[in-house]
């Protein structure tokens, strides 16, 4: 069978920052077929406010573009149909007549009845193509369903994309959402973003190429099933049909990451090797080429990484704005002041014409195969129009080279730059995999969805507890494999068993169906601003004068609310507060003067 996801959880902590500005999202069931899944991940700068866009607009732009693009290739599909059946009818025509001599005279051969049978099967799947006006799509009206009752069912517009339409689908969602965040007057903050689309695939541009005798009896039974349940692709499905796949197709801008665990223990990246990281040699070139530059590996001496959502304020290079203007002004001022126009011109403006930008919207995009007796990595890699295509191919190459045939998925792990500045793809796969053979043994009666929740905090552990990360940390874990737990396959979390403290909201998509949608939060609930003044006058008493308001804090109060549920074991909310606050508020304000700093150099 393919693999589906059997199981996912996810968890986050704030760790030592003032702030939680990361944000997470799955989505069961996409655009709804069976075994779809659309799962996310964003890590915010400068506050939440373009994370919460991220987690309020960014699936609803995938699915529209993936629909339009469906609707283009259907009609595709339609006109190679026609093309075929022509062909197979002229076929037929020949075989009739071949019938026709042989029963006249004994010495011509009768033609072979599977050979008729073939012709019929495909011809039939030509018919259907042909009879069916456009892929289905969810939240049709009952008049619309009415009048389409008597045409054929056709399959669900997510299983028809090929791979080049989730690349350019994913491409062009990312690049409105972005124009969506100007438009809605989001201007200081940013995030990087990494975007997992699972879904299964019906290859008819496989189909409408094979030749009849290649079509085998067993493809020809599940597409009988097909054509009754169009949305339904079931995961018992043989691997062997060339037809139906699995894969996972990988989006990403900035650092956020995803790696793929195969039950043997290797782990493959799915995002980008730079990261987008601004130092890097691709970034500094693409960077330079626009009129930026790029200080102490940072795009304009500000930002760490070279591809975000938001940060418009970085957009466009430094020549481009007028200065003199001052760091003091309005947001909405200094976009005036680099745009030439309001923001909100602006965005149509980029909407109307693709461009590129200093800090790019333009993500990197990769399919990955899912099926196991297939190789692991689809042609194509990196984004085909990316600059970058020629040299991502033969790394790509090498990748497939690498995984092989025959390498079974286990699970896929998203995380924020917190998990994985401090561990190697390795790393993670390799705990992942230990700590769910472990727990197995231990608990084998948990579900999926449990281990999975289980795995990510683990994974969240390691991060800060052992290896000492600063920074937020967010983890999501997919299960391809049950590893012994029991429980159903494919099940959606329910908020008590996979992530208690997050709010977990039911919203719905585009075309009015209801999907369930899991939206990671900050569940510490604490002011980030009292948090930090209290920490920092623990640390630092005599400090304690330079805040406004004149309040003298004293010493740190042991029994304080925040800092007794969050400090570890063993380790009084004294020192602990003296050990991590201070450190990451420094941070944190070390990182606020660069920005600043580089604005005020003009």
């Amino acid at each position: 069978p393919f693999p589906v996801i059997r199981g996912i959880g996810w968890s986050e902590d704030q760790g030592r920052r003032p702030d939680m500005e990361d944000g997470m999202v799955a989505i069961s069931n996409l655009a709804g077929v069976a075994n779809a899944w659309l799962l996310g991940i964003y890590d915010g700068h400068g506050g939440r406010q373009t994370v919460e866009m991220l987690l309020q607009k960014i699936h609803g732009n995938v699915l529209q573009h993936l629909r339009s693009r469906a609707i283009e290739r259907w009609q595709r599909y339609r006109q190679r149909a026609m093309s075929r059946l022509q062909d197979i009818r002229r076929r037929l025509d020949e075989l009739h007549f071949q019938q026709q001599l042989a029963c006249r005279d004994v010495r011509v051969l009768m033609p072979p009845t599977q050979r008729l049978v073939e012709l019929l099967r495909l011809g039939r799947i030509c018919e259907w193509v042909l009879q069916c006006e456009e892929p289905s799509q969810e939240g049709r009206t009952e008049t619309e369903k009415s009048s389409a009752s008597k045409a054929p069912t056709p399959p669900s517009f997510l299983t028809i994309c090929t791979e080049e339409d989730v690349h350019r689908a994913l491409d062009e969602a990312f690049v409105q959402t972005d124009v969506e965040i100007l438009r809605d007057r989001v201007y200081q903050s940013g995030a990087t973003a990494c975007v997992c689309l699972v879904r299964p695939v019906l290859r008819l541009d496989l189909l409408l190429e094979m030749r009849p005798e290649e079509i085998s009896d067993a493809d020809w039974a599940w597409f009988s099933v097909e054509r009754q349940k169009p949305n339904v692709i079931p995961a018992s499905t043989p691997s062997q049909h060339a037809i139906v796949q699995a894969d996972i197709t990988v989006a990403h801008l900035g650092d956020s990451r995803a790696v793929l665990a195969y039950t043997d223990g290797h782990a493959e990246r799915l995002t980008h090797p730079s990261d987008h990281k601004a130092g890097c040699e691709r970034e500094v070139r693409r960077v330079e080429s626009l009129g930026g530059w790029v200080f102490g590996e940072r795009v304009n001496g500000m930002l760490a990484i070279g591809r975000a959502f938001g940060d418009w304020s970085l957009k466009l290079p430094p020549g481009k704005a007028n200065p003199p203007y001052s760091p003091t002004s309005g947001a909405f001022d200094r976009l005036l002041n680099i745009f030439g126009t309001s923001p909100s011109h602006a965005a149509e403006q980029a909407a109307a014409e693709r461009k590129e930008y200093v800090v790019s919207n333009a993500p990197d995009v990769r399919s990955v195969s899912l099926t196991p007796e297939r190789p692991a990595q689809v042609p194509g890699g990196i984004r085909r129009n990316s600059p970058s295509s020629r040299a991502s191919e033969s790394q790509t190459a090498m990748s497939g080279q690498e995984t092989g045939a025959g390498r079974v998925p286990g699970l896929l792990v998203l995380g924020c730059d917190g998990l994985f500045d401090v561990c190697s793809d390795q790393v993670v796969a390799h705990l992942a995999l230990e700590f769910l053979r472990q727990l197995v043994a231990v608990h084998p009666d948990m579900s999926p969805c449990e281990a999975a929740k289980a795995t990510a905090r683990m994974l969240i552990e390691e991060a800060i507890g052992v290896r000492g990360s600063t920074d937020n940390v967010s983890v999501m874990v997919a299960l391809f494999h049950s590893f012994g737990f029991s429980g159903r396959d494919g099940v959606t979390p329910s908020p008590q068993a996979c992530n208690p403290p997050s709010v977990v909201q039911f919203s719905s998509l585009s075309d009015g169906v209801p999907c369930p949608v899991f939206v990671g939060r900050d569940q510490l609930g604490c002011p980030a601003e009292a948090v930090a003044r209290d920490a920092l006058a623990a640390a630092t008493p005599r400090n304690a004068r330079c805040f406004s308001g004149g309040t003298s804090f004293g010493q740190f109060d042991g029994g304080h609310d925040y800092a007794a549920r969050v400090a570890p074991p063993g380790l009084d909310a004294g020192s602990w507060a003296e050990r991590w606050l201070p450190k990451g508020l420094a941070e944190g304000l070390q990182e606020a003067s660069h920005r600043l700093a580089a604005v005020m150099q003009h």
